[in-house]
């Protein structure tokens, strides 16, 4: 018989009020027929979102301030 052992995790409610902003967050999203996952990875102010299989795209870089 196995024996119970606690599991070492964090309480979502002190997650979800703040308690570690500095985390890094992993997401992952499978359509039902869709032929690949789309995944997106999120720390600080920074989100990547990858979509398996598909061209990159990224915006457009804004053109620089020219000074007067």
């Amino acid at each position: 018989m196995r024996r119970w052992r606690p599991c070492v995790g964090r309480d979502l409610l002190q997650i979800a009020e703040g308690a570690d902003p500095d985390r890094a967050v992993l997401s992952q999203y499978h359509a039902v027929g869709a032929p690949t996952g789309i995944f997106m990875l999120r720390w600080r102010n920074w989100k990547l979102i990858e979509c398996v299989g598909e061209a990159r795209s990224l915006p457009p870089a804004p053109s620089p301030i020219r000074p007067r």
